[in-house]
Parts: structure tokens; sequence; C-alpha cells
């Protein structure tokens, strides 16, 4: 506040940027614009005023992408008795704060309904164990990023049973 507009003049300082697609108004300082990076954006703006002079303030936005599950339904069948694993995989989330090289993280829960028995799912998305019977299971798993922006997405496992000959002696 203060100063005689229109002579205000907003600006980036150099040393941080905006999201790419983002702007600023040089005029009102409005920053707009529609992203097409995830990640967190450090910046500084830059108020200049030709009387008073010239104040900072440091930003920062943080943009995040749609979560969407990889992996789609149905999984693959599993039979009773033999081990099974299936890795459930999302994408969208940025990586964790500070860290330009490791990857999103991410953790995965039963939302509702169930497993094959003997089936676990684990937090990073893996399906595992041995199936004891056999079936068609549907279930709902649920991913969230490390913002909590969460999904849910429907599954179906099918567990096959194992086959038997038996003979009758004559």
């Amino acid at each position: 506040t203060g100063g005689y507009p229109p002579a205000y003049t907003f600006s980036i300082l150099p040393g941080g940027s905006l999201p790419p697609g983002f702007t600023i108004n040089p005029n009102t300082g409005t920053i707009s614009g529609i992203s097409t990076a995830a990640g967190t954006y450090n910046f500084t703006v830059r108020l200049q005023e030709p009387v008073i002079g010239a104040v900072t303030q440091a930003l920062s936005i943080r943009v995040v992408s749609d979560l969407a599950f990889i992996t789609g339904s149905p999984l693959p069948n599993g039979t009773v008795n033999t081990p099974y694993t299936q890795q459930i995989v999302a994408s969208g989330a940025p990586p964790p704060p500070g860290s330009v090289t490791l990857p999103p993280s991410y953790n995965f829960s039963l939302f509702s309904g169930q497993l094959p028995p003997n089936l676990t799912l684990s937090q990073s998305g893996l399906i595992s164990g041995t199936p004891t019977t056999p079936g068609v299971y549907d279930f709902v798993v649920r991913v969230a990023d490390i913002y909590s922006n969460a999904i849910t997405a429907p599954f179906r496992i099918t567990i096959i049973g194992t086959l038997e000959i038996t003979t009758i002696s004559l």
C-alpha cells in the first residue's frame, strides 16, 4: 500500500521463478496462468515505486499434478496356493519438498472391499501373498500423495482354483 498508482511496477527478482506457464502483470502484480509442470516454485516479487522506492516479498507456489492410477483393472489372475505379486502404480505427485531427484511419495491403502484371503496391500502399492480361496474379489484402493491429495479406483482379482485329478480304483 502507499505510493501513487499507476507508477507501481511489479517484477520477479533473479534467482527464483514462477511456475512454467505463469506470468506476473507488471502493473497490478497479479500472478496468473496455467501450469505446465508440477513442483514447488520459490521466487521474490519486487514492487518498485519511483517516489518511495522498492520493497520485496518472498513467495512460493506449489503446483500439484492430478493423481492418476497407471495400473488398471482387472489385475492379473492368481492361482490358489501359488505366490502372487502385483504392483499398483500411480503418477502425478510432485517430488518431496526440497528434492528434485527423489521420486514422488505415495501411500496406498485398501479403501473398501476385500482382497483375496492371504493377500495384503502394502503402503507402497504391492499386493502380495499366497491366495488360499478361489473366487472373484472386488475392492477399492486409495492412493494419497505427501500433500494429502487422494484418489480411489476399483480393482478386481480373480483367483483360480487348482485342478485335482482323482482316480477311482477298479
